[in-house]
């Protein structure tokens, strides 16, 4: 009888214990609900004899909130001692430099946040782009080697974001494609890539073309781009 009371007593403690323990796993700690700050992001500060920025697109998402509906407190730092209180902020810096950016998410009794980084250039950068060939014809299906070296400008300008040089095919003052895009790392005042060799081979019907280089930055960054090189040539007919 007392081994079935005991039985009994333990099951009990058990389905108890059980009954504690949900519950409990279920109440959830400061900051374990899903925030997410996004980036990185990029920007460019103001600048006052330029008299030009890009705006930073903040987006912020979070939830679900664990229990009841609650009062919802966003707030946002960008690092640059300002704030914000909504979800997706619109900020503007002055200054170029790395910042450290944290979003966070107030719901008493519970909180979350997350981290990001802002990298934010100069608008100062003056570039450059040449491209050239050793000749201007090639027969239809042969090969045309193109030069193309980017530059920024000597002087106090700052050094450029990462980016890449993109050559293109027109004709008729219509672009016909796209034909390759390059890495290169951020480049000093007064330097340039050296000169990179890209190979055309002239697949395409024969014709007067133009070769032409354009400078991209990531993340949407404007650019102040002086002297674009482009290069005509002329595809030949095999015959």
């Amino acid at each position: 009888m007392k081994s079935k009371i005991g039985i009994l007593v333990t099951g009990l403690v058990v389905i108890s214990l059980v009954f504690i323990v949900f519950p409990m796993k279920t109440i959830r700690a400061a900051g374990d609900f899903p925030c997410e700050a996004g980036g990185p992001y990029s920007g460019i500060a103001h600048n006052a004899n330029y008299n030009y920025y890009l705006p930073v697109y903040f987006q912020g998402t979070y939830g679900p909130i664990p229990g009841p509906s609650q009062l919802i407190q966003l707030t946002w730092t960008f690092g640059d001692g300002t704030y914000a209180y909504e979800a997706n902020p619109v900020h503007q810096y002055y200054t170029p430099g790395n910042y450290n950016v944290n979003f966070s998410v107030d719901a008493e009794p519970y909180h979350a946040w997350d981290t990001a980084s802002a990298t934010i250039y100069s608008n100062n950068w003056i570039i450059s782009t040449k491209i050239n060939a050793l000749r201007n014809w090639v027969f239809q299906f042969g090969t045309l080697h193109f030069y193309v070296q980017t530059g920024s400008a000597a002087g106090h300008f700052d050094n450029t974001p990462p980016f890449q040089t993109v050559i293109e095919l027109w004709q008729n003052g219509q672009k016909v494609t796209e034909l390759d895009r390059h890495n290169w790392d951020p480049l000093a005042p007064g330097a340039n890539t050296g000169w990179y060799d890209y190979a055309f081979t002239a697949n395409n019907p024969p014709g007067q073309y133009e070769m032409r280089e354009k400078v991209v930055f990531p993340n949407g960054l404007d650019y102040q781009l002086c002297d674009p090189s482009s290069f005509s040539f002329q595809i030949l007919e095999w015959k």
